[in-house]
């Protein structure tokens, strides 16, 4: 008996990329999140919610909200503002090192915690 249903191809599995790669790696800022209010001081930002399938019914119906804001202050604003598309992972780690006497491992995990936060949140998109 013969099914007339296309094969289905098996899932690619990501590849991780390698410790190298992953310092090479260059945070872009999402260009779709919106400045709603800047000071010295903070940095409120928005980016727009997509709702898919029947969560698009839910929020028309209940009017959800369709942008999610941020706020920055403090370090995480001052780490915002490193990334400007061109600064690789490694020399965002670097600076923090320096600037605030770290060591390559403390400054790594800080950078890699923010960075996995803001990319998670739709702020940063990592370029490998």
């Amino acid at each position: 008996m013969s099914s007339n249903l296309p094969d289905k191809k098996p899932a690619r599995k990501k590849r991780k990329p390698s410790f190298n790669e992953q310092l090479a790696a260059v945070p872009v800022r999402n260009e779709r999140a919106i400045v709603i209010e800047a000071t010295d001081q903070s940095l409120i930002l928005g980016v727009d919610l997509k709702y898919t399938g029947i969560q698009k019914l839910f929020s028309k119906i209940l009017k959800s909200k369709s942008r999610k804001k941020y706020q920055l202050d403090g370090l995480s604003l001052e780490m915002y503002h490193q990334i400007d598309g061109t600064r690789t992972v490694e020399e965002l780690i670097d600076g923090l090192m320096e600037r605030y006497k770290l060591t390559f491992f403390e400054s790594r995990a800080l950078i890699n915690q923010y960075l996995q936060m803001l990319v998670k949140r739709g702020l940063v998109v990592l370029v490998v």
